[in-house]
Formats: structure tokens, C-alpha cells, sequence
């Protein structure tokens, strides 16, 4: 085997392992919590039982595909693209923009029967506030990793 496959099955192998990680920091522990137990918090003094209404599935493999498939980008990037470690963020954003897909930005609208009422929820602002946030932070964190990438290959 060559310097380039091992180096191939290796990138491959941490983007695969990163990325089942990163599902399990970042969709199921932060947003499983906050689905689980942080909103329906909010509306127990309410008397509303939230949780036959926000839609959780812990095991959700089309988010498992992406987040596997963009940490193996992103090793790949690393390992055979000059300044490709700089792009992480990027990939990065894209993960919480998946996230805010599956959460259908922060908008809920469900019947519950037993009041006999719609209950609607809009964090869509907040949630796309944080988010262009994050971008702006992101962009400006691109910026800086390719500064200091070019600083390491540029030693003299």
C-alpha cells in the first residue's frame, strides 16, 4: 500500500470516527437535551405536555450520513489540500445549518387534542440570529487558521 492510500484510509477512518463523535456531542447530547428537557421546561408551568408534540428521533440517519460525510471531507481536506484545514468551519456551518433544517428553524405548529387548541411556536428569529452569528464568527475564524497555516509554510 502507498503513501497516498494509507494516508487515504486513514483520513477516511478519523472522518468516519469524528463524525459519529460530533453526532453524538452535537445532536444528541446538546440538541437531544434541549428537545427532551429544556423546552419541555419551559412549558410545564403551562400545564402542556410538549413532548408528544416536538418530533425526536435520537438515531437519524440521514444526519448521521452528513455528519460522517462532511468530517471525512474535512480530513480529506486536511491531508491532501494546502490550507484545507481553514475550511473546518465551513464545514462546521454547515453541520448547524443541517441541524437547524431538522429543528424546521425553530418553527412548531401541532393540535394538541386534549385542549383542543394549536399550539404554535416561532424561535426562528433567535435560532437564525445565533446561526449568522456563528458565520460571522466562523468567517473571520477561516481567516485567522489560513494566516496562521501560511505562517507555518511560509518559515523562512
Amino acid at each position: 500500500m502507498g503513501e497516498k492510500s494509507k494516508l487515504l484510509v486513514k483520513a477516511v477512518g478519523k472522518g468516519i470516527l469524528k463524525g459519529i463523535i460530533y453526532y453524538i456531542i452535537y445532536y444528541i447530547v446538546i440538541f437531544g437535551l434541549l428537545i427532551m428537557y429544556v423546552i419541555p421546561m419551559l412549558f410545564s408551568s403551562l400545564n402542556i405536555n410538549v413532548s408528544n408534540i416536538i418530533g425526536y428521533e435520537m438515531i437519524n440517519i440521514p444526519v448521521i450520513i452528513w455528519f460522517i460525510g462532511l468530517h471525512i471531507a474535512i480530513e480529506l481536506l486536511r491531508a491532501f489540500i494546502p490550507y484545507g484545514s481553514a475550511l473546518e468551519p465551513v464545514i462546521g456551518i454547515i453541520l448547524l445549518y443541517i441541524i437547524l433544517i431538522s429543528l424546521n428553524y425553530g418553527r412548531i405548529e401541532k393540535y394538541i387534542p386534549e385542549y383542543h387548541v394549536t399550539l404554535s411556536i416561532d424561535a426562528s428569529l433567535l435560532l437564525k440570529t445565533i446561526f449568522y452569528i456563528l458565520v460571522i464568527f466562523s468567517i473571520g475564524s477561516v481567516f485567522s487558521k489560513l494566516a496562521n497555516e501560511y505562517k507555518k509554510r511560509h518559515k523562512s
